[in-house]
């Protein structure tokens, strides 16, 4: 079951534009934006991720700590945002299945 910190912080990503124009070298924001949202949403969906969804979102979270510090304004707080998503999604998220070596 999910948390209502983890429904307003997916409900509020969800809602917002996405910043047009922003870019970082050598990280695909646009990449890193769909896969958290998508496995966020996957598991609001069906309330847990495999292994492999969860190390996914763990790299994603990796990245957007990396990133952050080279954004700013708007496009900072909407990273910063997905950032905490992601990290509200691996400490609720059960993970089910083990991951293909």
């Amino acid at each position: 079951m999910t948390s209502k910190a983890f429904e307003r912080l997916l409900t509020d990503h969800l809602a917002a534009a996405y910043p047009r124009g922003v870019e970082v070298p050598n990280s695909d924001l646009e990449m890193l934006d769909a896969d958290v949202a998508g496995l966020a949403t996957t598991y609001r969906d069906r309330g847990f991720l495999t292994a492999e969804q969860s190390e996914i979102l763990r790299a994603c979270a990796g990245e957007l700590r990396r990133i952050g510090p080279n954004l700013s304004g708007g496009a900072r707080d909407y990273f910063v945002r997905l950032a905490e998503l992601a990290d509200r999604v691996l400490e609720e998220a059960p993970v089910h299945g083990s991951s293909v070596s």
